[in-house]
C-alpha cells in the first residue's frame, strides 16, 4: 500500500501540489476516484483519494468544510481539487481546516485532465508496467523534441538528471566529463572523482556496453554506479554514468533510461556530422585559389590567392556554395 506522500514524490506527478502539513500525506491510499456530488463520501471505502474540480463549491467554498468532515469520517486518503476551472484558487480557511484534521489537500493544475491523472495514479498504486512503458514513451518523445529545437548536450543531461532524480554525468570516448547534472554543485565530491573511482575498476569500460557496480569514497561509503555505452559512428562510444540508480524513483524503468540513451545518441550524431560538414566546408574555404585575397580581419587574411599558394593553373571549374 502507497502514501499520498510517495505518489506525490513521483516525478511524474511533480506538478501536484500539496496545500496541506506535509505530515498529512503520510496516509496509505487503495484507490483514487472522480466526483463533484457532496455526499461522495457515503459511496466510496476507506483510504480513497477524491479528484474533483469542486464545481458545487464555486460559490461557497465554505462548504468544503462538510466534505471534508465526511471525508475524514470514512478514512478517504485526501482530496485533489482542480484549479482553473470553478475555483481560481483555494480558500486558505479550507486549506487551515483540512491542516487541523491532518486531512491532504492537493491543488491539481489546470492543465491536467483529471480522467488522464486518475488512470495514472491507478497505474502507479497498481504498479503495472503499463505506466512504465507510457512514462518511457514520454521521456522519449520529451528529448526527441529536445533533438529538434537543438539544444545542448549540457542543457539534455540537466534535465535528464531532474527527470530521474539522481547525479547523472556524460563522458567523452577518452572517458573525460563532457556534461554532468546540477547535482553535482550540491554534493561534497566532483563529478570527476566518480569518474575516477569507476576507473580504477577491473572490467569497467572495457567491452561491455552497460554494467552496474559499487565503488567506496573516502569515507568508505558504497554507493551504485550503473554506465551505458553511447554509441555513435566512432568506434569509441560516449558512457552515460548514472549514480545511485537504485534511487530513481518508479515509474523511470531501463526502457526508460534505454530511450534516453537512444536520443542521445542521435544528438552525439548529429553534432559529430555538423562539426565535420563545418571542418570540411572551412577547409574547402581556406583553400580555393580562385577566390580574390580581398577578405581580411584586421591584418589577417582569410583567403590567399592562387600567387600566394604558388600552384599551378587549373582549369576552370563550377563554384558550389554550402550552407549549413
Amino acid at each position: 500500500m502507497k502514501l499520498v506522500a510517495e505518489l506525490l514524490a513521483t516525478p511524474r506527478f511533480s506538478n501536484l501540489r500539496l496545500l496541506t502539513d506535509p505530515i498529512t500525506a503520510e496516509i496509505p491510499v487503495d484507490s483514487i476516484e472522480i466526483t463533484e456530488t457532496p455526499d461522495i463520501a457515503h459511496y466510496i471505502p476507506e483510504h480513497t483519494f477524491i479528484l474533483s474540480t469542486a464545481m458545487v463549491y464555486k460559490d461557497n467554498q465554505g462548504a468544503l468544510l462538510e466534505l471534508i468532515d465526511s471525508l475524514v469520517a470514512k478514512n478517504a486518503a485526501g482530496l485533489g481539487i482542480k484549479i482553473g476551472r470553478f475555483l481560481d484558487v483555494i480558500d486558505p480557511e479550507v486549506i487551515a481546516y483540512a491542516d487541523s484534521l491532518g486531512f491532504p489537500i492537493v491543488e491539481v493544475p489546470a492543465t491536467m485532465p483529471l480522467g488522464r491523472l486518475m488512470h495514472q495514479l491507478l497505474n502507479l498504486l497498481w504498479n503495472t508496467k503499463t505506466e512504465q512503458l507510457s512514462y518511457a514513451l514520454d521521456i522519449q518523445k520529451r528529448f526527441s523534441a529536445s533533438l529538434m529545437k537543438d539544444v545542448s548536450i549540457a542543457r539534455f543531461i540537466a534535465d535528464f538528471g531532474q527527470m530521474v532524480n539522481t547525479p547523472i554525468i556524460l563522458l567523452n570516448p577518452f572517458k573525460q566529463v563532457i556534461a554532468h547534472s546540477k547535482h553535482f554543485t550540491r554534493m561534497s565530491k566532483p563529478a570527476e572523482y566518480y569518474i575516477h573511482q569507476l576507473g580504477q575498476t577491473k572490467g569497467v569500460f572495457t567491452g561491455e556496453k552497460s554494467g552496474a557496480i559499487p565503488i567506496k569514497d573516502l569515507h568508505e561509503k558504497t554507493s551504485q554506479i550503473s554506465y551505458y555505452a553511447i554509441e555513435t559512428s566512432t568506434y569509441f562510444p560516449h558512457y552515460l554514468v548514472i549514480l545511485n540508480p537504485e534511487a530513481i524513483p518508479y515509474p523511470v524503468s531501463d526502457f526508460a533510461l534505454e530511450q534516453a540513451a537512444l536520443v542521445l545518441s542521435f544528438m552525439l550524431y548529429k553534432n559529430q556530422k555538423v562539426q565535420e560538414s563545418f571542418e570540411d566546408l572551412k577547409s574547402d574555404f581556406n583553400t580555393d585559389d580562385r577566390i580574390p585575397a580581398i577578405f581580411q580581419t584586421g591584418t589577417k587574411r582569410l583567403v590567399r590567392s592562387r600567387k600566394d599558394l604558388r600552384v599551378s593553373q587549373s582549369p576552370p571549374l563550377s563554384c558550389h556554395l554550402w550552407c549549413l
